[in-house]
């Protein structure tokens, strides 16, 4: 069985769960200048020290997006990539 997402005490779908989580997130930011492009699914592109930079994270989750009985570490990781 996948992961669960919940959100404010309440389980929700996967797909579904994602994007409420990622707005969640967008309505209590802070906005502020240095932001170019905000919050989005997997990045945010900021001003830093005179610079703009772009900042990613995300997740890979066994069960979710990839099944480790099946898949090799090389294709895990290369998913990763």
């Amino acid at each position: 069985m996948g992961a669960m997402l919940w959100l404010q005490g309440r389980p929700m779908s996967r797909a579904k769960g994602e994007l409420a989580l990622i707005e969640a997130f967008r309505q209590r930011a802070r906005r502020t200048d240095a932001v170019l492009l905000g919050i989005g699914d997997d990045m945010a592109a900021v001003n830093f020290g005179g610079q703009q930079v772009l900042i990613t994270a995300d997740m890979l989750l066994d069960g979710v997006h990839f099944d480790r009985t099946r898949h090799t570490v090389r294709q895990i990781g290369r998913k990763a990539v």
